[in-house]
């Protein structure tokens, strides 16, 4: 049995981190059904490709802003889960693979598909694949679709460990009670943001009708040197209030930046202290 960590990570842009934590981690109306697994919330347990999926997803969406989010694992409640695991690139991970991307997968699945799958992730180009080829499922036509999955777009084989492995949440009940949210990172710095500031300013005018969009960039820009500081943990709706409540006070950055200085200079008391000052 594959061990599930207890963190887990998703790559996918800042937006759709957002609408993560205001709206729910998971939401099945987005999941697609063409998926090696079906249609599922997919994470993996390596944070470099989820840094890579959500370079990917930037670049297909033309967004400048992506994020890995990190998600604890509640124990308890996998337990509850029915898991099922594919270990390698075998014949029947290929077949699973096949019934789930070319949605044949009824009759294979029906009342008993995994809370949770595992495995690796089918490589190439599979939509090429069902092009050029029908659904015929003998010994040989599986034989070529695992070979051509476990290949780069060049035909050459991958390593085992090459095509990454995947975890897929697939009941909506269970996976809402197995992942929480821990952090969300935007691993791309704010100077590489080709629409970082447009992304803020599309926040603000939907969080604040009265306020124009060339208004709120005008706003972002004034507070930009200070916005670097604090941007890598917070959303771009948080960011958003920020910049306005600061304009509404008059703020400067000079005083944002020097109140950041004194909160930083203060020790941090013991936990008695703590509680002590809260009273």
């Amino acid at each position: 049995m594959f061990f599930i960590p207890d963190r887990l990570y998703h790559g996918t842009t800042r937006e759709a981190a957002d609408q993560m934590v205001r709206e729910g981690l998971i939401n099945p109306g987005k999941w697609r059904s063409d998926t090696d697994f079906g249609p599922a919330f997919y994470v993996t347990t390596d944070f470099r490709r989820a840094f890579r999926w959500q370079k990917k997803l930037r670049k297909r969406a033309f967004l400048g802003i992506g994020a890995v989010v990190t998600l604890r694992v509640n124990r308890p409640a996998l337990s509850n889960a029915r898991i099922k695991c594919f270990h390698e690139p075998s014949k029947e991970w290929a077949l699973y693979v096949w019934h789930h991307r070319a949605r044949l997968c009824r009759d294979l699945c029906r009342g008993a598909h995994a809370d949770v799958v595992c495995g690796p992730i089918a490589d190439n180009n599979i939509a090429a694949w069902f092009d050029d080829h029908d659904n015929k499922m003998d010994e040989a036509s599986i034989e070529a679709f695992r070979l051509f999955i476990t290949s780069d777009v060049f035909g050459n084989r991958l390593p085992v460990s090459k095509p990454g492995f995947q975890i897929a949440f697939c009941s909506p009940a269970l996976a809402r009670d197995i992942l929480k949210v821990e952090t969300i990172r935007s691993p791309t710095p704010w100077r590489d943001k080709m629409n970082g500031e447009k992304y803020i300013a599309r926040c603000m005018v939907e969080m604040y009708p009265s306020i124009t969009f060339d208004e709120a960039i005008e706003w972002i820009r004034e507070y930009e040197r200070f916005l670097v500081t604090i941007m890598e943990h917070e959303s771009g709706y948080s960011l958003a209030e920020a910049v306005v409540s600061w304009k509404q006070r008059g703020l400067t950055v000079e005083q944002l930046e020097e109140h950041a200085r004194k909160v930083d200079a203060e020790p941090e008391p013991g936990e008695d202290g703590f509680a002590a000052a809260a009273h």
